[in-house]
C-alpha cells in the first residue's frame, strides 16, 4: 500500500490530493457517528451523575429514618479530670441525673522472679511448658520450644502468646544475680489476675516461675510486687465493683471512663442530644435538593440558543423528580403529618426544599418522637427509599434506560468499525487503479518521448541531404 502511494503523482495530475478529498468524502459518515457516540456518552454520563445523587440522598433518607438518630444523647461529668462519659447513640439511655464518686481505679498486677546471673543461659535442661491460671478460672499453657527456658527466650514466648500477659527483663543492679523477669497482665482487675504458674518437664525452670497466691510469700519463684484491684464507684449511693476502668453497664446507654478518684461525688448530667437528628434533616433536605439541581441541569432547555442539555426530552428524570415529589408531598400520619411543620418549604421558582432552621430546632428539641416518626416508620425516609428503588438495581428503571443508551453505544461502535473497514477498502481499490493509471501514462510518456527523438532525428536526416 505504501509503495502504491509513493507512485502516484509521477504523471503530474494531482492524484495524492485526489486521494486525500476522497478519504474525506467517504469518511464523512464517520463523523456522524462519532457525533451520535459522544451524545450518547453524554446522555450515561449525566444518568450516572442522577444515579449517584439518588444513592446519596437514599442514605439520607435511612439516615434520617433511624428511630436511633432521634434519640441520641450526651452526658457531662462535673469533674471531667476524674470521670468523663459518653452516651450510645442506639437510644438505650435516658436523661436524668447521677452522683458518682470514684473511690479505687483498677489496675493490673505485676509479678516478678529471682534473680538470675544470665539472661541467655537457659535455666535447668529441656524446655518445659508453664501453665497460667487467672483469678477468673480460665487457664493458658505456653509451651516452650527448645532454647527458650532462658529468661530472654521466656520473655518472648509469653509476648508472642498474647495471652494477656507483658514480661520485661530488669537489671536490678545488682553483682551476682542482677536479671529479673517482670510478669505483668494486660488487663486490669482481679478477675484477670495470675492465681497460679505451674511449670512442668523443668524442675529447675519451675522453681524459679512457679506462684501460688495461696502458698503464702515464697522462697522461691515468683513473688507478687504489685496487686489487681477492681474499680471501686458508687452511683447514687449504691456500689459497684468493676474490672475495667471503662464501665458499660452501671447506667443504661452510657458508658463511664474512670481517670482517677473524685473529689466526693462527681454529678453526672445525661440530657437529650439533638445535634444528629438537626444533622440528619438537614442532610436530608440537602440531598434532596442537589438531586433537583443535577435533575434540571440534565433536563433544562436553554431558549435564547436553543439547546437542549443532555436529558431534554428524556422520560426517566421526569419521572424520577415527579416520585420524589410525590413521596414528599403527601402528608404522614402522626402529630407531625408535613414537612412544612417542621419550618421546610418547597421553592416554587427551583423545587428545592427551603429550611427554617429556628423552627426546625424547636421542633426536634420540643417533639423528638413526632419528627422521628414523620421520618421512619411509613413516614418520608421509607417512601423516599421505595421510591429509589423503583429507579434503581437491575429491573430500575433508570438503569435499564441506561443500558439502552450503552446498547445504542455499541451499535455505533460496530456500525463505525464496518464503515471504517468499507473506507479503507474503497481507498485501496482506488488506489490501485490510479497505479495502473499512472503505469499507463508513463508508458505514453515514454512512447511519446521516443517518437519525438525519431521524428527530430527524421527531420535533420533530411535537411543533411538537401
Amino acid at each position: 500500500m505504501a509503495d502504491s502511494i509513493a507512485t502516484l503523482g509521477l504523471s503530474g495530475l494531482p492524484l495524492n490530493d485526489i486521494m486525500s478529498k476522497m478519504r474525506t468524502v467517504e469518511e464523512a459518515p464517520l463523523q456522524v457517528l462519532a457525533n451520535r457516540k459522544a451524545a450518547l456518552d453524554t446522555r450515561l454520563s449525566a444518568y450516572g451523575v442522577i444515579s449517584g445523587a439518588l444513592t446519596t440522598f437514599a442514605g439520607a433518607a435511612r439516615t434520617v429514618a433511624s428511630a436511633a438518630t432521634f434519640s441520641g444523647l450526651s452526658a457531662v461529668s462535673s469533674q471531667p479530670s476524674a470521670l468523663t462519659a459518653s452516651a450510645a447513640a442506639n437510644g438505650a439511655g435516658v436523661a436524668g441525673r447521677h452522683a458518682i464518686e470514684v473511690q479505687r481505679l483498677a489496675s493490673t498486677q505485676t509479678l516478678s522472679s529471682t534473680g538470675q546471673a544470665s539472661r541467655t543461659t537457659a535455666i535447668g535442661t529441656g524446655s518445659g511448658d508453664i501453665t497460667f491460671t487467672f483469678g477468673n478460672g480460665e487457664r493458658s499453657t505456653l509451651a516452650l520450644a527448645p532454647g527458650e527456658a532462658s529468661l530472654e527466650g521466656i520473655r518472648k514466648a509469653i509476648n508472642a502468646s498474647g495471652g494477656g500477659l507483658a514480661a520485661t527483663l530488669i537489671n536490678d543492679g545488682s553483682a551476682n544475680a542482677p536479671h529479673v523477669l517482670s510478669l505483668a497482665t494486660t488487663h486490669t482487675g482481679t478477675a484477670a489476675r495470675i492465681a497460679r504458674i505451674d511449670v512442668t518437664g523443668n524442675p529447675e525452670l519451675a522453681a524459679t516461675l512457679a506462684y501460688d497466691e495461696t502458698a503464702g510469700p515464697p522462697g522461691a519463684g515468683l513473688r507478687e510486687r504489685v496487686a489487681a484491684t477492681d474499680a471501686g464507684l458508687t452511683v447514687n449511693g449504691i456500689p459497684i465493683t468493676s474490672g475495667s476502668n471503662v464501665v458499660t453497664d452501671a447506667i443504661d446507654g452510657v458508658t463511664l471512663t474512670l481517670q482517677t478518684t473524685t473529689a466526693g461525688p462527681a454529678t453526672l448530667t445525661v440530657t437529650a442530644d439533638t445535634a444528629p437528628a438537626l444533622a440528619a434533616v438537614e442532610a436530608f433536605v440537602s440531598n434532596y435538593n442537589n438531586l433537583a439541581s443535577v435533575l434540571r441541569n440534565a433536563t433544562r432547555y436553554d431558549v435564547q440558543r436553543q439547546q437542549g442539555s443532555a436529558l431534554t426530552g428524556e422520560r426517566v428524570p421526569r419521572e424520577i423528580q415527579a416520585a420524589m415529589r410525590e413521596a414528599l408531598s403527601q402528608p404522614v400520619a402522626g402529630a407531625r403529618t408535613t414537612l412544612a411543620q417542621l419550618g421546610i418549604r418547597t421553592d416554587t421558582q427551583t423545587g428545592t426544599l427551603l429550611v427554617d432552621k429556628d423552627r426546625l430546632a424547636r421542633a426536634v428539641r420540643d417533639d423528638p418522637a413526632a419528627v422521628s416518626s414523620l421520618f421512619g416508620g411509613d413516614g418520608l425516609g421509607a417512601r423516599v427509599g421505595k421510591a429509589i428503588s423503583a429507579f434503581q438495581g437491575y429491573a430500575g428503571r433508570l438503569n435499564q434506560a441506561e443500558a439502552g443508551v450503552r446498547q445504542s453505544a455499541k451499535a455505533i461502535d460496530a456500525q463505525a468499525e464496518t464503515l471504517r473497514r468499507r473506507v479503507e477498502d474503497t481507498l485501496e481499490q482506488m488506489r490501485r487503479r490510479f497505479v495502473q493509471l499512472e503505469r499507463h501514462m508513463a508508458a505514453m510518456n515514454e512512447t511519446s518521448t521516443y517518437l519525438t527523438r525519431q521524428l527530430d532525428a527524421l527531420a535533420g536526416s533530411n535537411r543533411n541531404n538537401r
